[in-house]
């Protein structure tokens, strides 16, 4: 079961990484599918005998441990974030639980920041700004992918 909930998740992921690279937006239908698949591997571990308030916490947790500082830097400074990356990143805690957001999470930030470099030093200046949705997709499905070796 894991392997067509991994796959799913895959495909969404390949999507909405194409749709922010090239319209700078995520589409909250394609988070909502997402947060679905999340919500069917939750129900799928518990009735295999997952303790359901363990995992729940931990997938709670991680939704809201690396979304609630993602949403405050956003509301700060509004060119850092979109809104789409927050809610990717909350739908990406439920559904790698703690650890598994935050592996994604900063995996997508080492990503974030080679791209950063690479367009700094095609003279685009400080001011540059990319979508960040493909960065944090990667992250996911890597933590994904690795999580059924």
């Amino acid at each position: 079961m894991s392997y067509l909930v991994t796959s799913v998740t895959l495909a969404l992921l390949a999507a909405i990484s194409l749709i922010d690279w090239r319209r700078r937006i995520i589409p909250n239908r394609l988070l909502l599918a997402f947060a679905a698949v999340a919500l069917f591997d939750i129900a799928f571990l518990v009735l295999s005998g997952s303790s359901w308030q363990d995992l729940i916490l931990d997938r709670l947790l991680g939704s809201v441990l690396i979304a609630t500082p993602l949403f405050a830097l956003t509301l700060w400074r509004p060119v850092s974030f979109g809104m789409g990356d927050v809610k990717l990143v909350a739908a990406a805690g439920f559904s790698l639980g703690t650890a598994g957001n935050c592996v994604a999470f900063a995996i997508a930030c080492l990503l974030g920041s080679f791209y950063g470099l690479i367009l700094l030093f095609r003279r685009r200046g400080r001011k540059a700004t990319f979508a960040f949705g493909p960065a944090l997709c990667f992250g996911i499905g890597l933590v994904n992918v690795w999580s059924l070796l």
